[in-house]
């Protein structure tokens, strides 16, 4: 190799190790780290202070709700006709074409039905033994259970509240604290509305009333005579095959074994009343419930 020859590759190669070493030089000596740019908001952080949170006030305990238990559909039936009374000492199967049979009985000096047996299978076993601590009333009644159907009465009930409570539960029912209302203000307290009557209307008789509340409830048979003793008149209650509700009744208003009217408990709703104004069973004058009234059927 000649000696210019390799003298311009030495001077070249200086000259390209120099440029690289002052690029190199500038670029590290001016060289930072990023910044982050300064937020102009901040998200609020969860304050770390345990919050108060309100605690909801009490709610005041339904006796009726506690310990017990309720009433079955065969137990509604069944004090719907005892609160009807039996003519004699006794009346076998008062409650009939139910799965289930009771005699009720009404011992020598007694007002009315005091005690009555259940026999839940149709067995000829008594499953049950009712004793009412006052003749026909639902409160206070002793229920005495035979659990193997063997007529060994070991488990009792009592009727309190609505509800059969066992031995203990009129303890538990008792101990339930009752919270305390915090004063308020006294309101002078409005007067209750009273529903309009509809224009034309009659108002609901007392038998009205009375008959609708006696409808409202299961009979637990086809048929209830007398289902609301003790007034001057007599109302007569049916549960037609296939109806899950009373839908017929008749009101004799003088007790003179003449209907004078017919209702008819409609399965939209309505209530037809039909009656015989001359106390002949022919009935000429039609009217439907409206409110706390009757309007003339068209």
């Amino acid at each position: 190799m000649k000696f210019k020859t390799f003298r311009g590759l030495v001077i070249a190669g200086v000259v390209v190790v120099g440029a690289g070493g002052i690029y190199l030089a500038t670029r590290g000596g001016s060289k930072k780290k990023p910044q982050p740019a300064p937020l102009t908001s901040q998200s609020p952080q969860p304050s770390l202070t345990p919050q108060p949170t309100s605690t909801p006030a009490p709610t005041p305990s339904d006796p009726a709700a506690g310990p017990g238990e309720p009433l079955r559909f065969m137990d509604e039936a069944i004090l719907n006709r005892v609160a009807q009374g039996i003519s004699g000492d006794k009346a076998k199967d008062a409650v009939p074409k139910q799965p289930w049979k009771v005699n009720l009985y009404k011992d020598a000096g007694q007002p009315a039905v005091n005690r009555l047996k259940v026999d839940l299978d149709g067995d000829d076993k008594w499953d049950e033994k009712w004793t009412f601590e006052t003749p026909g009333e639902r409160e206070g009644i002793k229920r005495q259970v035979a659990p193997a159907d063997d007529d060994k009465y070991t488990v009792e009930y009592r009727l309190q509240g609505g509800r059969w409570r066992r031995p203990g539960d009129e303890a538990a029912v008792a101990a339930t604290p009752t919270p305390t209302a915090a004063p308020s203000t006294p309101v002078e307290p409005s007067p209750a509305p009273t529903a309009a009557l509809p224009a034309g209307a009659t108002p609901l008789r007392e038998v009205d009333t009375a008959l609708l509340a006696a409808a409202s409830r299961p009979i637990g048979t086809d048929k209830i005579k007398d289902a609301i003793a003790g007034h001057a008149w007599k109302v007569n209650l049916y549960q037609d095959a296939g109806s899950p509700i009373t839908n017929r009744a008749k009101v004799d208003l003088d007790r003179d074994d003449k209907w004078d009217e017919k209702w008819t408990f409609k399965s939209d709703g309505s209530i037809e009343r039909e009656v015989a104004p001359a106390d002949d069973e022919n009935y000429t004058q039609r009217f439907l419930k409206q409110g706390n009234g009757w309007v003339v059927k068209p």
